[in-house]
């Protein structure tokens, strides 16, 4: 597969995911969901990682109650919310002292003045921007953005009210969900590679990156 050379210098706007596109931190929220879903038995924490690896970009808000479900245990928001918090525990340490993705520190500092760069994630948003601060990150980027607000409605409201050219923004995700975010907005996507989307890799003609060093 002959690899197409991106030209950023086509896009004023970038929105980035968080896990798996700034920080390699997606192992570590497979391994949090098996240790809360550990405990109901080997076929729940196979379904539920099976479900978590194939729909990376959805929200714990979403999964939490459906794993529930898979564990045959009747929810309520007392219980959500108690898996909530066990997993936010679980994941904030463990995504601060991740690696980095390759070249994403250069290159943001490469265009952090010169482009308009956003955080688009299905990390709830309180906690997206508190570990952004911790990191230093968050003066890179125009705003920040996670959950309950979805990648779909946020990239809409940013290009509605600055008034952005859809072609001239660019989406850089790892997961369906990112791809899926930027359909009626017409906004164009790159995959950033990881592990667990080989099976985007070879359905779609995107184009793609190992990672940031060298763009």
């Amino acid at each position: 597969m002959v690899k197409k050379m991106i030209n950023y210098d086509l896009y004023d706007v970038i929105f980035f995911d968080f896990d798996g596109v700034i920080k390699e931190s997606l192992d570590i929220k497979s391994d949090a969901f098996k240790k809360l879903f550990d405990k109901h038995g080997p076929e729940v924490s196979r379904k539920v990682l099976e479900h978590h690896n194939s729909n990376m970009g959805v929200s714990r808000f979403a999964k939490i109650p459906l794993y529930l479900g898979f564990a045959g245990i009747k929810t309520n928001e007392n219980l959500i919310k108690e898996y909530e918090s066990n997993f936010s525990k679980l994941v904030f340490e463990g995504v601060l002292k991740s690696d980095w993705v390759p070249g994403i520190l250069s290159f943001l500092k490469k265009n952090y003045v010169k482009k308009h760069l956003f955080i688009l994630t299905a990390t709830p948003h309180q906690e997206i921007n508190k570990i952004a601060r911790i990191l230093k990150i968050d003066f890179y980027f125009k705003k920040i953005i996670g959950s309950p607000t979805s990648k779909s409605k946020a990239i809409k409201n940013i290009i509605r009210l600055n008034k952005f050219e859809p072609s001239k923004c660019l989406m850089i995700g790892d997961s369906k969900s990112d791809h899926e975010a930027t359909i009626d907005s017409e906004v164009p996507f790159i995959l950033r590679k990881t592990k667990y989307n080989q099976d985007m890799q070879f359905q779609f003609n995107f184009k793609m990156i190992d990672n940031f060093n060298n763009e």
